[in-house]
């Protein structure tokens, strides 16, 4: 538990602007590119969300180990250790957490159909288009999206291949 607890607290460090919403897409990409945690994420209000991770952080709050700003900001305190080998992954938190909100919501619920196994890429864009609405899938978005997550798969080929060479 107490590494678990590290972890998150890891990631909230690493995070631009670490809000709640940010923080359970994020991890819930994390996870999907190979980030040791198991959280179960169902769908909330038109989003992947994960209780076991909300009470986490909820536990943590009680500890003063992460603090919830006035601005819904959350803060990690420095006090915690990561395994050397989840460090690879500082680069996928800064990519990802610097995207634009709902560009990380596009690429989080193309990643939860791809889970869900809802066909090729085509059915996948299609159905994040039904779910989310035009306003936010606009063509643009949708590119940026798609983007961000080939770049996040190309890192996670980096990752691969660094701890490949460590063993």
């Amino acid at each position: 538990m107490i590494q678990r607890f590290s972890n998150i607290m890891f990631i909230v460090d690493k995070m631009y602007m670490p809000t709640m919403s940010r923080l359970q897409k994020l991890v819930l990409l994390l996870q999907f590119f190979g980030y040791p945690t198991d959280y179960i994420y169902k769908m909330h209000n038109e989003d992947p969300y994960s209780e076991d991770l909300c009470t986490e952080i909820d536990m943590l709050k009680l500890t003063d180990y992460i603090i919830s700003s006035s601005d819904g900001m959350l803060v990690a305190s420095d006090n915690y250790e990561i395994e050397d080998d989840l460090k690879i992954y500082d680069e996928f938190i800064e990519v990802a957490s610097k995207e634009d909100e709902v560009i990380l919501e596009l690429v989080t619920m193309m990643v939860v159909f791809l889970q869900w196994g809802y066909g090729d890429a085509n059915a996948i864009l299609k159905r994040v288009i039904l779910k989310k609405g035009r306003e936010k899938c606009t063509k643009d978005n949708m590119r940026k999206a798609t983007e961000l997550l080939l770049e996040l798969s190309s890192k996670k080929k980096k990752w691969n291949s660094k701890n490949m060479k460590s063993k």
